[in-house]
């Protein structure tokens, strides 16, 4: 189950003054004869994020004899037998026109399970979400998942055709190395609007963070902005009382993104 709240969209009109305005007491006859000329740009929808789970329901088997045990407590590694990172969340954001204040594109994202927004807390860009988990006699359990995304944005104009790519700050150190399969999905996901900049047929990273407000409500740039967005479970730990032995488990939650 997916649910995205998503901000409301809408036909942008900008509208612009030009010339001062007509100065009464100059006008002898006590008319007044002057033109107001109004002018502007018409987008056909301001820029959103597009967001997709690619896995909709992910089975993960383990094996009895792999628990640990402490203190009654049997807790398995889920991704002993995964390599790689588990995707969870992707999007790319359209590209941002200059001179139109940025709307809606500042992802905030959160979790729900049970109809309750679960609390996490993060350290080093690591996302920790405890939830609930189920065995299939009805036992509960817990399973401790950690989080690490991956946000990346355009900054200035191309330079001989390449576009600067950084990352939003509060997020691992150097994704590039840290986290290359994740990095690497959020890279893909902002290229996939390259063309949309004039000029631009290549990215370069560069390991510096943005200003945490650089896609906030209300800020606007001299030059088209494209971003990326992709997390993966990197850890996780399912968990329950040694008094029962599960042959099944499930756990189900919620993602939600609203906008800063």
């Amino acid at each position: 189950m997916k649910l995205y709240r998503l901000g409301l969209l809408s036909v942008a009109l900008t509208t612009t003054l030009f010339g001062g305005a007509a100065n009464a007491d100059e006008m002898s006859s006590g008319s007044i004869n002057h033109d107001i000329k109004f002018g502007g740009v018409i987008i056909g929808a301001l820029p959103e994020w597009h967001w997709v789970l690619p896995t909709l329901i992910t089975r993960i088997d383990l094996e009895q004899g792999a628990a640990t045990n402490a203190s009654g407590v049997n807790t398995w590694d889920i991704l002993e037998n995964h390599k790689n990172p588990l995707h969870l969340l992707e999007g790319y954001m359209d590209a941002t026109t200059p001179g139109i204040p940025f709307n809606n594109l500042s992802p905030l994202i959160s979790y729900v399970q049970g109809g309750a927004t679960v609390t996490t807390t993060t350290t080093g860009g690591l996302v920790t979400l405890p939830l609930e988990a189920e065995a299939n006699d009805g036992t509960k359990g817990t399973l401790k998942l950690t989080i690490t995304p991956v946000l990346l944005a355009s900054n200035g104009a191309p330079a001989g055709g390449t576009l600067t790519v950084q990352p939003m700050p509060n997020q691992i150190a150097s994704p590039d190395t840290a986290v290359p399969i994740i990095y690497n999905a959020a890279l893909t996901k902002l290229e996939t609007k390259l063309g949309d900049v004039t000029g631009a047929t290549g990215t370069t990273y560069v390991n510096t963070e943005l200003n945490g407000s650089y896609l906030d409500n209300g800020q606007d740039s001299a030059n088209p902005v494209i971003a990326g967005y992709a997390s993966g479970i990197t850890a996780g730990e399912l968990s329950f009382t040694d008094a029962i032995t599960p042959t099944m488990w499930k756990s189900v939650f919620t993602v939600q993104v609203a906008y800063n």
